[in-house]
């Protein structure tokens, strides 16, 4: 299927992304709890620097649930241990799956899900960070961008 990839691009009234040139970056005030990595970049060369480390972040916690108290282990660059990528392929996966924890005799991994609105380039880089990694993905179409193109596929 032919898509427009210019659609992914910012509309022409979307909030700046920078100020001058001071990159703008917000906590969001809708959500509980932020993680915040220092990668050492700077400017607009840190934009979606944090993508694989948030990927990776992501299926550690996933894989060692069992494991919580480990989190306070990270060093000060922000390295977990190394976590393997999982296959895609159903039958793979089974036998691939992140280790489990037991929780009232059952076994269960920590789900997990990423959901697109809209999106952009550094979306699209934490969404195949996020295949990589077996995570499913929701695409919410009519959200703009990066999603409906992908809805369109």
């Amino acid at each position: 299927a032919k898509v427009d990839a210019a659609r992914a691009k910012p509309e022409a009234d979307a909030p700046p992304e920078k100020d001058g040139k001071i990159p703008l970056a917000e906590i969001q005030d809708n959500h509980t709890h932020s993680v915040l990595v220092d990668s050492g970049l700077r400017g607009g060369k840190a934009f979606g620097s944090e993508s694989l480390f948030r990927a990776e972040f992501e299926s550690w916690i996933v894989s060692n649930r069992h494991h919580q108290p480990l989190l306070r282990q990270a060093n000060s660059r922000g390295t977990l241990p190394s976590v393997p990528r999982r296959s895609t392929s159903n039958v793979d996966r089974e036998k691939s799956a992140p280790d489990f924890w037991m929780h009232l005799g059952k076994t269960s991994t920590a789900p997990r899900v990423m959901i697109l609105v809209n999106g952009g380039k550094i979306s699209l880089q934490a969404l195949l960070e996020a295949i990589s990694n077996g995570c499913p993905i929701v695409l919410c179409e009519g959200t703009g961008r990066l999603s409906d193109l992908l809805c369109e596929i």
